[in-house]
């Protein structure tokens, strides 16, 4: 089969072996020049390293070439500038970190601040929590939602008290195997916490590299984008450049409307340098100057981050055709119709009961019959996260003893939201 190599346009083809290779400088960055200028470099840039992306030693030269220290710095002096500051970035103590990424899993970052400031306040140590009870646990996590991680928190806090002498091992296989820590989790704990030389992949960090490395997250296989995380992550600066290439996925390299023109990556990001082309050249206005004189200025700023968007909308690879019409959706039930907001009302009752006193669940609550409450009551106390009176099944609590947690450990990872307005 042909390798892959990068065409003039900056588009990846596959080429006969008789063809030559071409490496693509985006938007005149000179990492290539500069490499064109070191006989060693030339030399390996002229063997093609950059054709195959299914080769590993390819992942490393693209890194070495294109996103060494001039890309790292950009990225970093940003971040030292720009970088939001939330409150459980100023730590480095491995037990703080775990509890905000295990918040951070299914909440939205801007949310977590104040919950996990909140939760070190009634927890400060992983011993504190061990010590805890279920209930204790459930009602500090209460208003975060997907209520498992609290008790997945709480089963790592004993097993790391118990096995690790309650100290947070530092390893990633050993991370991967308490409850709740799954490959993002692990790896963003070992970056931010011990300066492990990691990349932690959540869908921002994805986005961001996809679209630097080959202008499109689609044609990079998961593994090939751990690897390339993993040998870019600086090792001075684990932990900043993790958060770093988070707050530049929120911020500029969003799914939809990406702010190209100031993102600090887009002189090395090939997503960039294909989105430009479709820039449109906005009128030049003039405008007086302090002297009396005139000088010309864009007419709209605003047109430059359309302009990204609507560029963007027509690079990917699924606006090379035309979009076939999919089956029309039902429209979304009412929030309030949901078992999710079934889950969430029966979990807050049982929060605001006293100690370990009992709730009766017999009417219907909300537009859920009782029939429903009943049902859930069910899985909840199938899920762990609620004890059922043995002579009564529509009396319930927290639970007050630590045990297994049914489901999966690592959700789905750190989920990041950005909504169309940018906010997260």
């Amino acid at each position: 089969m042909p390798p892959w190599a990068w065409a003039g346009d900056g588009s990846l083809r596959r080429v006969s072996r008789s063809q030559p290779r071409l490496l693509h400088d985006p938007v005149g960055a000179g990492a290539w020049r500069a490499n064109r200028a070191n006989p060693g470099a030339s030399a390996d840039a002229d063997r093609g390293d950059g054709a195959n992306w299914a080769n590993r030693a390819n992942w490393a030269n693209w890194a070495n070439r294109h996103a060494t220290r001039a890309w790292q710095a950009a990225i970093l002096a940003w971040y030292d500038a720009r970088g939001r500051s939330l409150p459980f970035r100023g730590t480095s103590d491995p037990y703080a970190i775990l509890v905000s990424e295990t918040m951070a899993q299914q909440t939205q970052i801007s949310r977590v601040g104040l919950a996990w400031a909140a939760f070190m306040a009634r927890f400060p140590t992983i011993e504190a929590l061990a010590a805890a009870s279920p209930a204790d646990v459930l009602r500090a996590w209460q208003g975060l939602g997907y209520n498992r991680r609290a008790l997945n928190l709480h089963r790592a806090a004993r097993i790391v008290v118990a096995d690790h002498g309650g100290r947070l091992p530092r390893e990633i296989a050993a991370l991967e195997q308490l409850p709740g820590i799954g490959r993002y989790t692990a790896r963003a704990i070992a970056a931010i916490a011990f300066g492990e030389r990691v990349g932690a992949v959540d869908t921002n960090v994805r986005r961001v590299l996809g679209r630097v490395v080959v202008g499109d997250p689609a044609r990079v296989r998961p593994a090939e984008l751990q690897e390339l995380a993993d040998r870019l992550t600086p090792a001075s600066r684990a932990a900043d450049w993790t958060h770093a290439l988070m707050d530049v996925g929120s911020t500029f390299c969003r799914s939809q409307g990406p702010r190209c023109r100031e993102c600090p990556a887009r002189p090395w990001c090939h997503h960039a340098a294909a989105v430009s082309q479709a820039w449109p050249t906005a009128p030049e206005v003039d405008r007086p100057t302090a002297t009396g004189g005139r000088t010309g200025g864009r007419a709209d700023s605003r047109a430059d981050s359309r302009a990204d968007s609507r560029a963007d909308s027509r690079t990917g690879a699924r606006a090379r055709r035309p979009a076939s019409p999919g089956p029309v959706r039902p429209p979304r039930p009412a929030f309030e119709r949901t078992t999710r907001w079934l889950r969430g009302r029966i979990l807050d009752r049982a929060c605001e009961a006293p100690g370990a006193s009992w709730t009766r669940f017999d009417g219907p609550i909300g537009t859920h019959p009782p029939e429903a409450v009943g049902s859930m009551l069910a899985i909840l106390a199938g899920e762990g996260l609620l004890e059922l009176a043995p002579h009564d099944q529509r009396l319930a609590r927290l639970p007050h003893q630590a045990g297994e947690v049914a489901g999966p450990g690592e959700l789905t990872g750190r989920v990041d939201v950005v909504d169309p307005q940018g906010r997260r």
